[in-house]
């Protein structure tokens, strides 16, 4: 994928316009990327419905001698998708740092959810610092819980000569405040499509990207698959590509946690229907039962010739963590009641004790019993096994619980000697 970037301004006093070539994007892959020492990033931040976020690109110290910059700020992907966009609040409000000041900026907000950004200057800033303040306008109606992708497509930096500084583009994210939607529910019947698991904490899924049978002729493959804070790929070397012919070449990107960026290039076509590929992902040892979202956020297929292949529909997929089965409660064998006989005079009171056992004799904690006493004229019971003498006489006393009774108390009452 390549493509030039054409900022147009018009210089002060003049109607003509100026018309600066920042910069040529590199054809191939957005996977494989170098590692700099220096690098440019963007952050992370939390915003709600109707907040503008200052979205700040930052260059670490290693950055030296700065004088020209060209950046590409992709905001557009969203998940779940198809949430409001974000935007730039004006070209205007967009500032740089780090390059000294009386230089020149030029801002394109012509493509809707991107920033492509140009400043020159003829002497050099040194890092760390903040290169570029981008505000951008989280919509009102924003869902909580979704996450709006930064994306640095592009961060070329250079001297005050036109010499090239080698960078690391990082980037980041907004997330929107309050509790994240459910899942989507996997799509039926799409073109590319994510697999729907049920397995246990700690369990490796290997999830499945597959094609349909209108897939034809596919050579190459940019797939990007976000699973959130499950787990992770087990390897980069674990994950297999299948449908385009054997003897191609495999990217994978495992930088940001949570994602698997990966990309396929051969100089042969396959055809569905099959498997794209297999991405393997170890499940946390401690992840909570539940529904996972694994959300195909690009499948970009094309043939041979570099042809891209439209027209295909995305279906995303789930992982469904199983809770643990508890064992089924022991069943109540037998009730005891201690004491076994209680000798009372008329109203004194005594407390009796009831346990549940099971068949091997373990108490059951927890059971509920209900009192009963066979002459409540002669002694009550309460529903904590307290016990009062009424009158002279005996009473049997039973503790049951689940059905299950216990032998009586032999209450014996009697009456209190006159004075």
């Amino acid at each position: 994928m390549g493509w030039r970037m054409l900022l147009e301004t018009k210089e002060k006093g003049s109607d003509a316009k100026v018309k600066r070539i920042l910069g040529l994007v590199a054809l191939g892959l957005l996977l494989a990327v170098p590692v700099f020492a220096q690098t440019v990033s963007v952050g992370e931040y939390t915003a709600n419905p109707g907040d503008v976020v200052n979205v700040e690109v930052k260059v670490d110290d290693q950055v030296k001698n700065v004088a020209g910059a060209q950046v590409l700020l992709d905001f557009s992907t969203v998940t779940p998708a198809g949430g409001p966009a974000l935007s730039v609040t004006s070209e205007a409000d967009v500032k740089y740092g780090v390059i000294p000041a009386g230089g020149f900026i030029a801002v394109n907000l012509g493509v809707p959810g991107q920033a492509n950004i140009g400043v020159v200057a003829t002497s050099g800033g040194n890092g760390p610092g903040t290169l570029l303040t981008i505000p951008l306008k989280v919509p009102a109606n924003a869902v909580p819980g979704a996450v709006y992708a930064l994306n640095l497509v592009t961060a070329d930096l250079n001297d005050p000569a036109g010499n090239i500084i080698a960078t690391k583009a990082v980037g980041g994210k907004i997330t929107i405040a309050g509790a994240a939607p459910p899942p989507p529910p996997p799509a039926a019947g799409a073109d590319i499509q994510v697999g729907s698991y049920e397995a246990n904490a700690g369990d490796v899924v290997n999830v499945e990207v597959k094609v349909s049978d209108k897939v034809k002729n596919v050579a190459g493959a940019q797939v990007l698959l976000k699973f959130g804070d499950i787990g992770a790929v087990t390897s980069e070397a674990d994950v297999k590509y299948g449908v385009i012919p054997a003897g191609g070449f495999i990217a994978v990107n495992l930088g940001v946690a949570g994602e698997a960026n990966i990309g396929v290039v051969a100089t042969s076509g396959g055809n569905g229907p099959g498997t794209l590929l297999t991405i393997p992902i170890k499940l946390k040892a401690d992840l909570a039962a539940g529904e996972y979202a694994l959300t195909l956020v690009t499948a970009d297929l094309n043939d041979p010739a570099g042809n891209v292949l439209t027209g295909l529909t995305l279906g995303n997929g789930k992982i469904t963590v199983k809770g643990a089965v508890p064992p089924p409660p022991a069943a109540v064998a037998k009730v005891e009641v201690t004491p076994a006989t209680v000798t009372l005079k008329v109203g004194e009171t005594a407390t009796l004790t009831a346990k549940a056992l099971d068949a091997q004799g373990k108490e059951i904690a927890g059971k509920t019993f209900t009192w009963e006493s066979s002459a409540p004229a002669v002694a009550t019971v309460d529903a904590s096994g307290k016990v009062t003498a009424v009158a002279k006489g005996t009473a049997s006393i039973t503790a049951t619980a689940d059905g299950v009774k216990s032998a009586p108390v032999t209450v014996t009452v009697e009456e209190v000697a006159p004075p």
